[in-house]
């Protein structure tokens, strides 16, 4: 898998060098998400599944996207080299994703594809460091600090548009620790690799399966149905102002006991010696979208959730109150350029709150659920665009890292994308303009 490790690394830090100083001490820094593998796994995964709706709404054959995001004022909690206890240390998170598809047709209709996809997502902190020179006087060089996390997905793809999608392929997850003398090498052994399968699949259009496994367990199950695109198969066409409806549900193995979780599983531990216990968590999502004339998008989802064991706190060793309600979100976008066809530049706005139960451990609040707001300006052309995105506590972010909470962070996004050939709505246009006027 060495090629696989070294793909992931150069698609995601080609801006990068391979060895970077670091002045700070090697220990981890207390991060639970980025720690969990498998919350990581989902963020990538979501990443994927995100792009994957894009091309297949639009029918792209090529699509290249890279979003950076930065968080600042990021605090770490570190040794200090005169006291030897952990201090508050300000930093700024950076993380870096972005992927490429490529479909290739195998007939002159573009209707049957094959294809591959990579996806990637990369999270580092960085610090400002001031360097006396002496004579030369002072400068300052900003570099990354403690471990990196890379997560990495390699997949190959059979599309039969209208009928069939299938992906699987396998997903990498990595994290860099710098050695005993602070530099890092991205190619090295240093830190931990895990590898996991995952699949998926769309029927016709309106069913939606996923899964995940990890030597030979499956460790994530999820379905999602698209209630118009079912409704279709039995009843004429449904009205396009009647809001896209769609029920979701998923299991996932998420909480298993780590050193860097917010809770226990069970029971509280300690000491070294115990034993590990595990927890599935269980969610429910119900959605709706609303495309008005090209002009306005509405969109809102809820999801709910269960967890299959007792959570105990480790902030407090007691029993977690988990709340049935896990996320709320809505958002309303407006296409600037609606009577231009070709291209739009659309303006979203969106709320969000979300439920975690490290909150109180990463933030002031010793509340479990935050209000999230962010406002984006997107460009699209024929042939990509770009979008920049400002948010706080947005629901999306903080699923990624909980320790983002009550941080700003800004976004900004580009995409190449395009078709080789003509699209299923290019076809149905060239049909509507051959018809001839009735009287």
């Amino acid at each position: 898998m060495d090629y696989l490790k070294k793909l992931s690394s150069l698609l995601l830090t080609a801006a990068a060098i391979c060895l970077i100083k670091s002045s700070l001490l090697a220990a981890p820094y207390e991060a639970s998400t980025l720690h969990n593998s498998v919350a990581r796994s989902e963020t990538v995964e979501s990443i994927f599944f995100e792009r994957w709706a894009l091309i297949q709404e639009s029918e792209w054959n090529f699509d290249f996207f890279g979003k950076i995001n930065w968080v600042h004022d990021f605090q770490i909690y570190s040794p200090s080299r005169e006291t030897g206890e952990n201090v508050p240390v300000s930093m700024r998170l950076i993380r870096t994703y972005g992927g490429l598809t490529y479909l290739h047709p195998l007939n002159k209709a573009n209707t049957i594809l094959l294809g591959f996809n990579t996806t990637g997502y990369h999270y580092g902190l960085t610090r400002k460091t001031e360097i006396d020179r002496g004579e030369a006087g002072d400068s300052s060089v900003t570099d990354y600090k403690y471990s990196q996390f890379f997560d990495d997905i390699f997949a190959g793809s059979f599309v039969w548009k209208g009928y069939v999608y299938l992906h699987g392929g396998i997903l990498v997850n990595k994290s860099i620790e710098p050695s005993d003398d602070g530099t890092m090498d991205y190619f090295g052994s240093e830190g931990s690799t895990s590898y996991r399968w995952f699949f998926s699949s769309n029927v016709l259009s309106f069913l939606d399966t996923r899964f995940s496994l990890k030597e030979s367990n499956i460790e994530k199950t999820e379905v999602i149905v698209n209630v118009n695109n079912l409704a279709e198969m039995f009843l004429k066409k449904i009205n396009p102002y009647v809001p896209v409806l769609s029920l979701g549900y998923k299991q996932v193995g998420l909480y298993n006991d780590e050193l860097y979780d917010a809770v226990w599983v069970n029971s509280a531990k300690s000491g070294s010696d115990y034993t590990k216990e595990s927890a599935d968590l269980y969610t429910g999502s119900i959605g709706l979208k609303e495309n008005i004339n090209n002009m306005l998008r509405l969109s809102a989802e809820a999801e709910f959730q269960y967890v299959s064991e007792t959570l105990i706190e480790k902030r407090t060793g007691e029993e977690l109150d988990l709340s049935p309600l896990r996320k709320l979100s809505a958002e309303i976008a407006f296409n600037h350029f609606y009577s231009k066809p070709g291209s739009e530049l659309i303006s979203t706005i969106g709320y969000s709150n979300f439920y975690h139960e490290a909150m109180p451990v990463h933030s002031d609040s010793s509340k479990y659920r935050a209000h999230g707001f962010f406002y984006s300006l997107e460009f699209k052309a024929p042939y990509g665009g770009a979008m920049i995105k400002a948010g706080f506590n947005e629901a999306k972010e903080l699923e990624k890292l909980i320790e983002t909470i009550d941080k700003f962070s800004v976004d900004l996004q580009f995409n190449v994308s395009f078709s080789t050939g003509k699209t299923e709505k290019e076809k149905e246009k060239e049909k509507e303009a051959k018809k001839e006027p009735t009287a």
